[in-house]
């Protein structure tokens, strides 16, 4: 910087004005910083335009989040499948910030944002399959239907009742019965044990509370005793409205010292042997579960019982009925106090089938 003494000041020193090059160097620089900021704003406006731009997709696309996918990860993958470069996902990531995404399969509408894409993954909208475990099943039905289900990732595909239960922790010593019969929600190929698992937990936790408030007079023993014998109602019962009664019967006999004398034991008890209709030879065979043959309870249920059995059996209604007839003309039962009784019921039911297969 060059100084010079000014005529009008007496001592000070003034100084000199930039050269001309270097004003121009400055204006220059500041030239150059606005477009900067102006080529910023404007990336960034095209930016924010992609964010909340529909994507070019024109039908349903799904995306697997595997388990332990990052964020980053996640971007990319919905990089890979929904289109957009890799580079504008992760900036779409630094801009939301999201802590994690949640694992699982996902299905992504048509012209999905890729805002809306990324939140979807945030908040976990997974896709929700189901498998329904139907009441009077038994556990090589229930097995079946999860073996065959597209969604579960099959860890015990085929596996026997030991093996199956020995997986989830359970402490019994049969499959048959204990899982719960109902309409179950799982994220897509969630392992085939977690059905199994959740399935047995409700069971014991509801068997555990209907025993809990069971009428106290029964002659049951014990929590596998009732769900024994509420399997066999589930099975005997076609018209929902009859099992107070018929639970009422088997309880009336187990406390005669009478066997059940129950066509599903039978049926149970013989197996694949069992062509689909059941002989007085087949119920003379004698099985562990052939209750005209054996006393008492057979050793396991027969099949998956429903809440309705179980109450019914834990509360049977008050009669002193001793047998039922299915009614051949609906669904229903006729219930009776003495063998004379049923006798009657039996021919009457034997006829309604003589005149339905006439009119066929």
């Amino acid at each position: 910087m060059t100084t010079r003494f000014c005529p009008h000041l007496e001592i000070q020193p003034c100084v000199a004005p930039p050269p001309v090059a270097m004003r121009g160097g400055i204006r220059l620089g500041f030239a150059l910083l606005l477009l900067v900021l102006v080529a910023l704003g404007g990336v960034w406006t095209l930016l924010e335009r992609w964010r909340t731009t529909p994507l070019p997709v024109t039908e349903t696309v799904s995306v697997q989040i595997p388990r332990g996918t990052g964020v980053i990860g996640a971007a990319e993958r919905l990089a890979q499948t929904l289109g957009g470069e890799t580079l504008l996902w992760r900036w779409l990531v630094w801009r939301e910030r999201p802590e994690r995404v949640i694992a699982g399969y996902y299905q992504f509408p048509p012209s999905v944002s890729p805002q809306e894409a990324l939140a979807m993954v945030v908040r976990g909208e997974v896709i929700r399959d189901r498998i329904t475990i139907v009441e009077g099943w038994t556990f090589r039905q229930m097995q079946a239907a999860i073996d065959a289900h597209p969604y579960l990732t099959h860890t015990l595909q085929g596996a026997d009742e030991q093996t199956i239960l020995s997986a989830i922790g359970a402490q019994v010593p049969y499959a048959e019965g204990w899982f719960f019969p109902d309409t179950y929600l799982f994220d897509r190929m969630t392992p085939d044990q977690t059905i199994y698992r959740q399935a047995h937990e409700r069971m014991r936790r509801v068997l555990a509370e209907v025993w809990a408030g069971r009428d106290p007079d029964l002659p049951l023993e014990s929590p596998e005793a009732l769900l024994i014998l509420a399997s066999i109602v589930e099975k005997e019962t076609a018209h929902p409205e009859d099992r107070g009664k018929v639970a009422s019967v088997f309880i009336n006999r187990l406390r005669k010292g009478m066997p059940l004398q129950s066509d599903p034991t039978v049926i149970y008890g013989l197996g694949e042997r069992y062509d689909g209709s059941l002989s007085k030879r087949d119920l003379r065979h004698d099985t562990a579960h052939n209750t005209y043959t054996r006393q008492g309870l057979p050793p396991s249920p027969i099949a998956l019982p429903s809440l309705a059995s179980l109450q019914a059996v834990a509360h049977p209604e008050k009669t002193d009925y001793l047998y039922f007839v299915a009614s051949g003309t609906d669904a229903t039962s006729i219930f009776s106090r003495t063998l004379t009784e049923h006798n009657r019921a039996v021919r009457a039911y034997r006829q309604a089938m003589r005149n339905a297969e006439s009119t066929q």
